[in-house]
């Protein structure tokens, strides 16, 4: 558990301090998007389908630090950090950089019995990082029209 609110600690403290080169509105539409596909999803995959889960099985009040506590914060970095990115190619080694934190975060979540894997495997995730990525700039893409 220390893990993990070390983790709050440290990815919110960043989400506040990196100078934004986002607007609010996108900040917002991260903050909601994030919120929303990672109950939407977990509702499949850890509750009806066990395939992973965090902390015990079933429903657990731990699962909102994740939830309010460390999608939020790193989405926003990443939305951010994307935003400077010019050109295809950076933004391809960006989506690489980003699944291979996300993949060790996972492991290091596994290894402290935080997160823990039924019928999930760590290849599955590799695979769907990357999409979520997009989805997520595809977002904020979105919104920015929304706006404009």
């Amino acid at each position: 558990m220390v893990f993990l609110l070390v983790s709050v600690a440290v990815f919110n403290l960043a989400a506040i301090v990196i100078p934004k080169n986002i607007s609010w509105i996108e900040i917002y539409g991260t903050i909601l998007i994030t919120i929303v596909l990672h109950l939407l999803i977990d509702t499949f995959l850890d509750l009806k389908y066990n395939f992973y889960g965090y902390f015990d099985k079933g429903v657990d009040a731990g699962t909102l630090i994740f939830t309010f506590g460390i999608y939020p914060a790193v989405n926003i970095i990443v939305v951010n950090l994307y935003s400077y990115l010019r050109g295809l190619l950076s933004k391809v080694i960006f989506i690489i950089v980003l699944t291979i934190f996300a993949l060790c975060y996972e492991v290091a979540l596994l290894n402290v019995d935080i997160f823990y894997h039924n019928e999930w495997k760590l290849w599955y995730s590799a695979v769907i990082y990357p999409l979520l990525l997009i989805l997520l700039f595809l977002n904020r893409k979105f919104l920015k029209r929304i706006v404009n």
